[in-house]
């Protein structure tokens, strides 16, 4: 999963990151909490489309961790395999992921 590093934020927690991508995403795509290990939240395109969020907090730093992931854990059974993921990484994946990404290095919540 791809990171970015924000430097010490002890105040940002998992319920206000979620908050700001809401506001940010909410209208476009489900912002949601997930019980999936190694995420916080979920940014749902759809079942096949979307980017899981995870909140670390560090001693002295904050990290984002994020990644392009199914939602749908039917779909995640359907798509096992290297091929399927490979077009789901060039055709979708990627775009979403990259749109997230340039969300947490613009917004004020995070810097």
């Amino acid at each position: 999963m791809p990171v970015i590093k924000l430097g010490h934020k002890p105040d940002l927690t998992i319920e206000k990151a979620l908050k700001t991508f809401e506001s940010a995403f909410g209208s476009k795509y489900e912002v949601y909490t997930t019980k999936t290990i190694g995420s916080d939240f979920v940014i749902k395109k759809s079942g096949w489309t979307g980017v899981a969020v995870k909140i670390v907090q560090k001693e002295k730093e904050t990290r984002i961790r994020y990644g392009a992931i199914s939602p749908s854990v039917f779909v995640r059974m359907l798509g096992l395999g290297l091929i399927p993921l490979l077009i789901l990484y060039y055709t979708s994946w990627k775009k979403m992921q990259d749109e997230v990404k340039v969300f947490i290095e613009s917004s004020e919540a995070f810097k």
